[in-house]
């Protein structure tokens, strides 16, 4: 889906530049090595100070890492407490698909009473595109009534599109401008004008942000569930935005019921009398001729006049058997009523589509599971609802994320056991993920960002990234064992030597990441929640890594041995 469809892209970018960057490092990085590395026995003051400075933080590293590994506990509490930061701070972050992104231009969903016709909508429209008119960050704007975007057009409903002007020439942002011009619009008498960022995704249409389709058989007991619905959502407006059903019955209509009896004495058909109200009053084209360079249509179709009140039905004439004419007056009573405009379906059933938009400062997350809960106490057993549009792709991308995410953590482990050819030391070296996540996860509720694709997405790179440091010093206390010292030992040296290596990496990482995360301008809410979690999680893992990984190690080693023993005795 559209979630897969971004992470393509990462995917394909990521792999293809760490399989170059593997093969020039073990091949042409050797050779440059050799060619121009030289061992010198004098150097600069610069380079004497930052030495010194380096042998400073080794040595205090090694004392510091000795201590840790006296008490090992303090590290396996601040493991623990890593793994509950995730659960804490994942519960505390607002959950949305994508941010909402400034791409230049805004819409505004118009509708008109029921009933209306293009000249009242039209009215109306015109006082809706004076507010547009008066936006100075507007360049241009697009208006029109009943047009025919998925189906046939409306008479009662209207579009426009207003695109602003670019980013560095204008002040406000498109959120501040349609928030701006919320009120002006809603102030129209007789007249619905809704402003609309354009949503994050193609796919979810110009739909509301907030779609859930409410399912049933019965139209009666469906409008009334969908009007209870919406008017639990009007009595919550710091979550929901101008809610409302498309079920509504209150489209004027005129029944005309045939007398059949009398038709049929009179050789008058039940197709005949459809076929002229049908063409006099809906119009139908007949034919086309050319004139010059130019084709015409031909339309037969009343005068408006003659097909504006509802006698005027039984002003139509139709011809009977005998060739003879009638007036549908003697044979048909016609009353009026009211009736849905739309019936819709979703997944083959009657549906309500209930839709909102978001008050200020709410996610799409939260609204969706408010609106869950009063559907869940609203709703009788045999009436489903589900929802449609960008809130469809939420729930399928919160969904395809965790699977990412769970194969991604499956891939490295099985990986790493491969090449550790132990099941035990990638455990170890994947203790660094949490600490990563917990580290993102605090630095996107600091920043008050939110959890989304894009957020996820950093996630997800903070596997390997994390992992990294800790294969530098599971790898290398493995080789101190078997050259034959001691555990405890081995592991301080591995910290020690491995140090600079660590943090030259996770430094070089972190520096990459700070143009992203600090990004500024078109486009940067959908880069900075990236950025920010590679930013957090590989700072805070990195410090924690240095002592935690250690200490596992150490106790995983003792009790494998351990394990070893206790087999052959």
């Amino acid at each position: 889906g559209a979630t897969g469809r971004l992470f393509y892209e990462l995917g394909i970018t990521v792999a293809v530049a760490v399989g170059v960057s593997c093969f020039v490092s073990l091949t042409l990085t050797p050779m440059l090595c050799s060619r121009y590395l030289r061992h010198q026995t004098k150097h600069n003051a610069i380079y004497n100070l930052l030495e010194n400075f380096f042998n400073g933080m080794t040595n205090g590293y090694r004392a510091a890492l000795g201590f840790v590994l006296r008490f090992r506990l303090i590290m396996v509490l601040v493991g623990v407490a890593s793994v509950f930061g995730v659960y804490y701070f994942g519960g505390l972050l607002k959950r949305e698909l994508l941010p909402v992104e400034d791409k230049g231009f805004f819409l505004v969903l118009t509708i008109a009473p029921e009933g209306s016709t293009l000249e009242y909508t039209d009215k109306y429209q015109h006082q809706a595109e004076g507010v547009i008119a008066g936006i100075p960050e507007v360049e241009k704007y697009f208006s029109a009534v009943g047009l025919a975007i998925a189906g046939a057009g409306r008479p009662d409903n209207g579009i426009m599109f207003a695109n602003l002007k670019l980013w560095e020439n204008r002040k406000r942002s498109s959120t501040e401008i349609v928030q701006s011009i919320f009120g002006p619009l809603m102030g129209i008498p007789g007249f619905l004008a809704i402003p609309l960022e354009p949503p994050p995704l193609s796919s979810a249409g110009f739909d509301q942000k907030l779609l859930m389709m409410v399912q049933g058989q019965d139209l009666t007991e469906l409008q009334k569930y969908s009007d209870e619905l919406v008017a639990k959502m009007r009595a919550k407006p710091e979550i929901f935005a101008d809610p409302k059903s498309d079920l509504k019955v209150s489209k004027p209509e005129l029944r005309v019921t045939i007398d059949r009896n009398k038709a049929a004495d009179l050789g008058i058909s039940v197709r005949d009398i459809a076929s002229s109200l049908q063409v006099l009053f809906g119009g139908q084209d007949v034919v086309k001729f050319k004139r010059g360079g130019d084709q015409f249509k031909v339309m037969v179709q009343l005068e408006r006049d003659s097909r504006s009140t509802p006698s005027d039905v039984g002003n139509i004439y139709v011809r009977t058997a005998s060739h003879g004419i009638v007036s549908l007056a003697n044979i048909v009573n016609i009353t009026e009523g009211v009736g849905p405009s739309t019936i819709s379906h979703y997944e083959r059933l009657r549906a309500a589509k209930i839709g909102a938009n978001l008050a200020p400062g709410v996610t799409l997350g939260e609204a969706i599971t408010a609106l869950q809960s009063i559907a869940k106490e609203t709703l009788p057993p045999s009436y489903g609802s589900a929802f449609a549009g960008e809130s469809r792709e939420f729930l399928e991308g919160q969904g395809s994320l965790a699977f990412v995410f769970l194969l991604a953590l499956l891939m490295t482990y099985m990986i790493l056991a491969s090449q550790f050819e132990s099941f035990s030391h990638p455990f170890t070296i994947m203790l660094a993920v949490p600490l990563a996540l917990a580290g993102a996860l605090a630095t996107l509720y600091a920043f008050h960002m939110t959890l989304n694709i894009y957020s996820m997405i950093g996630l997800v790179m903070l596997i390997g990234l994390s992992a990294k440091n800790s294969i530098l010093l599971v790898d290398f206390a493995n080789q101190a064992r078997r050259s034959g010292l001691p555990l405890f030992e081995a592991t301080i040296r591995a910290g020690t030597v491995r140090l600079r290596p660590i943090l030259m990496t996770a430094i070089a990482t972190i520096i990459g990441a700070v143009p992203i995360a600090a990004a500024w301008g078109a486009g940067s809410k959908s880069r900075q929640p990236l950025g920010m979690a590679v930013v957090g999680g590989m700072a805070i893992s990195t410090v924690l890594t240095l002592f935690l990984i250690p200490v596992v190690y150490t106790l995983v080693v003792q009790l494998t041995d351990k394990s070893t023993r206790a087999k052959k005795a």
